[in-house]
């Protein structure tokens, strides 16, 4: 039988990028019934992980580094990565260059896996 800890703990040691995420949670009041948001939470603080470019738009509408509006990047983490749809990241990728590229944005939808965690990655800023 394969040990899956093992197998995620193996994979995540092959993460190189970085990402920090944060978090509001909505909360109704009971008293007032208005909707109040919470400060951003720290959620994730340079945990490991991996920014793939999984679709490059060719279309010539650029946005920081490069990326089109329509460029789909995938995120790869740790299945124990606390990480929800909505979140707001900072995520560090390292070229193989080793020069440090820096992509802000929020999380689509988490896809879990005994191995790993991968969601879907929508850059803010871009055109």
């Amino acid at each position: 039988m394969v040990n899956m800890a093992a197998v995620s703990a193996v994979i995540g040691n092959l993460y190189k990028d970085k990402v920090s995420s944060t978090r509001r949670v909505d909360t109704v009041n009971s008293e007032t019934g208005v909707t109040e948001v919470s400060e951003p939470t720290v959620v994730l603080t340079d945990e490991p992980c991996y920014l793939s470019v999984v679709s490059k738009d060719d279309s010539t509408e650029q946005g920081a580094v490069g990326l089109t509006k329509n460029d789909i990047l995938m995120l790869f983490m740790v299945p124990t990565a606390d990480v929800v749809k909505g979140d707001w990241v900072l995520v560090t990728k390292t070229t193989p260059a080793g020069k440090e590229v820096v992509y802000r944005g929020r999380l689509g939808v988490p896809q879990i896996y005994d191995t790993h965690i991968q969601v879907t990655f929508t850059e803010v800023g871009v055109a």
